[in-house]
Formats: C-alpha cells, sequence, structure tokens
C-alpha cells in the first residue's frame, strides 16, 4: 500500500522523522501518538521511514563496521559446493558476499557467492533472495553479472554461486583516470545498454547506485545486486510501514513515497548516476547527513544542473568535467531524466541513451524543446538575482 502525500506533508513527515530518530524505540509510540493522529496517513509516513531505516543496511551508506556488528561472523574457509570461501568482499542487507575458488581440483576458476547470513532467515528475507535468483536467471547480458548456479548450504543457508568482477565504481574509476567527457559518456551508455536489458526482461533494478555498477581493468562495465528487483508485472504488497530496503541518496521520489517502481524508476536513478558522472559529486546536495533532509530535497529540490556544480567545482579545484562541456545539451538531457513525475521523464533507458548518442554525434537532442529546460531557465535566472556570474543560455531551446 502506498502513501499519498503531497510534498509539504512528506517534509513534515521527513521532519517528524528527524526527531522520532532522537528518541529511544520505547520511546517513539507516545511521542508518535502527541504529534499525529493514530492511523493518519501523516503517521503512516513517519512509520514507514522508521521501518526503512532500521531495516536497510544501505542506509545513507552506513560504515561497514555498522554491518558487521548486526551480521554474524565471517565464513571465510568454509566449503559451499565445488567452491571454498576466500575472502569476504561485501555486506549488505540481504546478506553477505565472498570471493571463492573451485576446491575440487578438475579446473581453476573463481566466483562470487552470495549467501543469507542470518539465523534463521526470515520468510520475507528468504523470499527476496528466492526472487532474486529467479530474476538473475532470466537475464543474460555481456554487462549484467551472471548468476552460475544456487542452492541451500549443509545448515540451511540459501546461496547464489556467480560471475566474480574485478573493478571499482564507475564514478571512482571515472575519477581515478580523469576519464574525458566522452570516455564518462560511453561507459554510461553500456550501464543503460545493460539496464535496458533488464528492462526488456521485464525487471526493473530499482537500487541503482556507483556501488552496484563496476568497471574492471579493460574498463569493461557490470551491473551488479539485483537484491530488490522487481518483475514489472509484480504488484507490490508491503504495507505502508515497511518500505523496501534502499539506498536513499540513490532513491526516486516515488520510492521515498512508498509507489510501486518502474522503468521510469530506473531512468530517475540513471539520472542521479549520469549527473554524478558528469560532476564528481551526487546529484543532492544536503547540508547535514540527515535522513529527513535528503527526504525533503528528493521529494521537492529540483537538482542544479550538472553545469552548475561543475563551476562550483571550479572554484575548489579541477572539476570532474569543465563547466562549459556541460552546459546546454547535458544539462537538460540529466534534468529530464530527473523530473519529479516519473511522466516527465524520458519514456525509456533506451530514449535516454538515444539523446545521449545523438549529442555524442552532434545532433539535436530531444531534450532541448520540453520541460527540462524550465527548471534549467530558473536556475540561471536564481544566479543571477544573487549576482553571480552566469553564461547565457544558448538561443536552440
Amino acid at each position: 500500500m502506498s502513501i499519498a502525500l503531497d510534498p509539504p506533508r512528506w517534509r513534515a513527515a521527513a521532519e517528524l522523522f528527524d526527531e522520532a530518530l532522537e528518541l529511544s524505540a520505547t520511546e517513539r509510540p507516545a511521542f508518535l501518538d502527541r504529534v499525529c493522529a493514530a492511523g493518519s496517513e501523516l503517521r503512516a509516513a513517519v512509520e514507514a521511514l522508521i521501518a526503512a531505516d532500521r531495516n536497510a543496511a544501505d542506509f545513507l551508506e552506513r560504515p561497514a563496521v555498522e554491518h558487521a556488528e548486526a551480521m554474524a561472523v565471517s565464513r571465510v574457509g568454509e566449503r559451499i559446493g565445488a567452491f571454498r570461501l576466500v575472502r569476504e568482499i561485501g555486506r549488505g542487507g540481504m546478506g553477505e558476499v565472498y570471493r571463492a575458488e573451485r576446491d575440487d581440483g578438475q579446473f581453476d576458476q573463481r566466483v562470487a557467492i552470495k549467501l543469507i547470513q542470518a539465523r534463521p532467515a526470515s520468510e520475507r528475507l528468504l523470499r527476496d533472495f528466492l526472487r532474486e535468483r529467479r530474476i538473475l536467471a532470466r537475464l543474460e547480458h555481456p554487462h549484467i553479472a551472471r548468476l552460475f548456479d544456487g542452492g541451500m548450504t549443509a545448515d540451511g543457508h540459501p546461496y547464489l554461486i556467480m560471475e566474480y568482477v574485478e573493478g571499482e565504481a564507475i564514478t571512482t574509476w571515472c575519477e581515478a583516470k580523469r576519464l574525458p567527457l566522452e570516455d564518462r559518456l560511453r561507459l554510461f551508455l553500456a550501464v543503460c545498454e545493460a539496464v535496458e536489458a533488464a528492462h526488456q526482461a521485464q525487471v526493473v533494478h530499482r537500487d541503482l547506485k556507483p556501488s552496484n555498477i563496476l568497471v574492471g581493468g579493460q574498463g569493461h562495465v557490470k551491473l551488479l545486486d539485483f537484491g530488490i528487483a522487481r518483475t514489472m508485472d509484480h504488484e507490490s504488497t508491503a504495507s505502508s510501514t515497511a518500505l523496501p530496503r534502499l539506498t536513499p541518496l540513490y532513491a526516486a521520489p516515488e520510492q521515498i513515497r512508498g509507489e510501486r517502481a518502474t522503468a521510469a524508476t530506473d531512468v530517475y536513478t540513471l539520472g542521479l548516476l549520469l549527473h554524478e558522472i558528469l560532476t564528481g559529486v551526487p546529484a543532492h546536495r544536503v547540508q547535514r547527513a540527515a535522513p529527513g533532509e535528503l527526504v525533503r530535497a528528493i521529494l521537492e529540490d529540483e537538482p542544479e544542473p550538472p553545469s552548475t556544480v561543475a563551476a562550483r567545482q571550479r572554484e575548489l579545484g579541477t572539476p570532474a568535467v569543465p563547466p562549459r562541456r556541460l552546459r546546454g545539451d547535458l544539462d537538460r538531457i540529466v534534468l529530464k531524466a530527473l523530473q519529479k513525475e516519473p511522466a516527465h521523464r524520458y519514456p525509456s533507458v533506451a530514449a535516454l541513451a538515444g539523446d545521449l548518442r545523438r549529442h555524442l554525434d552532434g545532433l539535436p537532442v530531444t531534450a532541448r524543446a520540453d520541460r527540462a529546460a524550465k527548471p534549467l531557465r530558473r536556475w540561471r535566472l536564481e544566479a543571477s538575482s544573487r549576482g553571480r556570474r552566469t553564461v547565457p543560455a544558448r538561443s536552440r531551446l
């Protein structure tokens, strides 16, 4: 069940959420009784945010040490099927991921093994894990990590055996290599190909973020972690107080509101990723790491055009990409992908990728003549009113 609140009410919910986090779990019900009526949509929204904060292991990119405190001990050295677990390479809301090597003397092979570690695993966790296995089984693409096998350990832990991908988060790769603009766009287009392939298989990823998109030594992109992915015909059965696990910094407005994710959700998060690839910093700029402030920014604030962010980065040092290279079409493309309303975004990932290819080829882009130009002009007017140096918009909009 989704929660239908207008932006001001969601902002009120976010502020109450911040206050509730300052209280102990036993004090929160009385606090909520004082500030909002039982059974009201406002209270349901606050409770949903509290549940998301409690259940999302990746919420606001918490340090790995916090994950470790909530998880069981390492299983390095144990054998699963024909493989021996060699090294832990990741933890998340669903379980742990290990690098493993084949241990039966047949041939050399390295894989990644993902397993639920919780004892006992909850029914929801098991259901999500099995759903991920079914989803991965239907995906086959050069830029998507492959599923090899799956099963259950002797002590009852479900596992997946997957392609082992060695690389860096796409944003880290771009910055470490100081990639020029064209190379950044080509890497991003490879990500779009992977996501579009998932959509053609009727799968919405719902958790696109830099740490789930790795670039290997030869510059090859791999999309990982379909742990909260859903098929497009999936009808959410989550209650209003049980938002799905997500990373709010890379969430779409409809995800924060608890609404059903669609292909347009992935378009939005691809817009966030493209913004960060072009500027070197996340699209949502909040003054403090407070969940309520981030929720308000996602639901209400229009992201700055990449060229505006790059100009500010230039004042602090060398920007990821010179602002002049972003001004105009790339600003419009990013802002179209980041429209708050799904219907105002690109209709598909293929359409977003098509505009980027037109830009690379020096052709007009579709974003020039639509709503994406409006927030762009507003940003320039606001910058001008603050007395900042601005560059006039190109004559062709």
